[in-house]
């Protein structure tokens, strides 16, 4: 039996405490989003181009979905964190 990633909280969890795994998608779908720190970082923009989405639904999947979210590493950059991440992009951009 197949598993269904949208309804299975536990085969969700196998793939994202599977790094290999992660790599391989990674790679395969080439997401893109912008690598700073060792993390991987995503605006709301980039998710909406990625799946073709408005914005908007990003925000209501966000909201509904945020317990599973934070606890795989979800977080919203603020304060000195996200001045250090605008830093880095736009030295990133522009050098």
């Amino acid at each position: 039996m197949t598993k269904d990633l949208t309804t299975s909280d536990i085969s969700r969890q196998n793939i994202l405490n599977n790094d290999y795994a992660l790599e391989k998608v990674e790679l395969h779908l080439a997401l893109g989003g912008i690598t700073c720190k060792d993390e991987r970082i995503f605006t709301k923009a980039k998710v909406a181009q990625i799946f073709q989405i408005d914005i908007r639904t990003v925000t209501r999947y966000l909201e509904q979905n945020k317990d599973e979210l934070d606890k795989n590493g979800y977080k919203v950059l603020k304060g000195q964190e996200f001045k250090e991440f605008k830093e880095y992009v736009i030295r990133d951009v522009f050098i």
